[in-house]
C-alpha cells in the first residue's frame, strides 16, 4: 500500500512538473497583430491597387477578414495592404496559426500562405496574374468559346497572336481549359 502512494505521488509529481515546465505549443491573443504585404503589378500592366485582399486562418475558412491593396485600403499606400488579425479581427489568433492571404482582382489572383509569428508578420512580395485559362481577360475560365477560338486561330497563323499557341501542347492546354479539366 504504502509502495502505491509513493507510486502515485511519483506520477503526480511528475505529471504536474511536465504540465509546468513544457513550452505550449503556442501563444494565443485578441491583440492587435498586424498582416502587412505587398502585391507588385501584373506583367501586363494591370495594377495591384485596388484587389481585395482576404486572411482566413487554414483551419477556420469561415472567419474572414478584408482589405483592399492601395490607397484606399488600410495600409493607405500604393500596393500595399495591412489585415489586423486581432483587435477586431479574428476571435483569437495563436503564434503558429497557418493564415492564408489571398488576392484577387477580376481574372488577376495571388496568394500565399504564413504562419503567424509573436510580432507583426510581413507577407513576401506577390504578383498578381491572369488564370492561365482566361486568355482574352473576360472572367470566364472554362467553357469560354471565345477563348478558344481565340487559341485556335493562333495556332492556325491568324491574326496578330501571341506564339505560344502555335504548338500543339498548348492548343491541348487551352481544349482542356475549354471543356474544364485543367490541371
Amino acid at each position: 500500500m504504502l509502495i502505491k502512494i509513493r507510486v502515485y505521488k511519483i506520477i503526480i509529481g511528475l505529471t504536474l512538473f511536465l504540465l509546468l515546465t513544457t513550452p505550449s505549443g503556442s501563444e494565443c491573443s485578441t491583440l492587435t497583430h498586424w498582416i502587412t504585404g505587398k502585391v507588385l503589378d501584373a506583367a501586363d500592366g494591370i495594377p495591384a491597387d485596388g484587389a481585395i485582399v482576404t486572411v482566413y486562418k487554414q483551419t477556420n475558412s469561415d472567419q474572414k477578414l478584408y482589405d483592399v491593396v492601395g490607397v484606399n485600403g488600410n495600409s493607405a499606400t500604393l500596393n500595399r495592404y495591412q489585415v489586423n488579425v486581432g483587435d477586431g479581427g479574428f476571435s483569437q489568433w495563436c503564434t503558429g496559426d497557418v493564415v492564408v492571404i489571398e488576392v484577387k482582382k477580376g481574372t488577376y489572383a495571388a496568394n500565399a500562405t504564413i504562419i503567424l509569428t509573436e510580432v507583426d508578420d510581413e507577407v513576401p512580395d506577390m504578383t498578381i496574374v491572369a488564370h492561365p485559362c482566361d486568355i482574352n481577360h473576360d472572367g470566364i475560365i472554362f467553357h469560354d468559346y471565345n477563348d478558344l477560338m481565340t487559341a485556335y486561330k493562333c495556332f492556325l497563323g491568324i491574326g496578330n497572336c501571341n506564339n505560344k499557341y502555335q504548338n500543339w501542347t498548348s492548343m491541348k492546354e487551352e481544349y482542356d481549359c475549354f471543356i474544364g479539366n485543367y490541371r
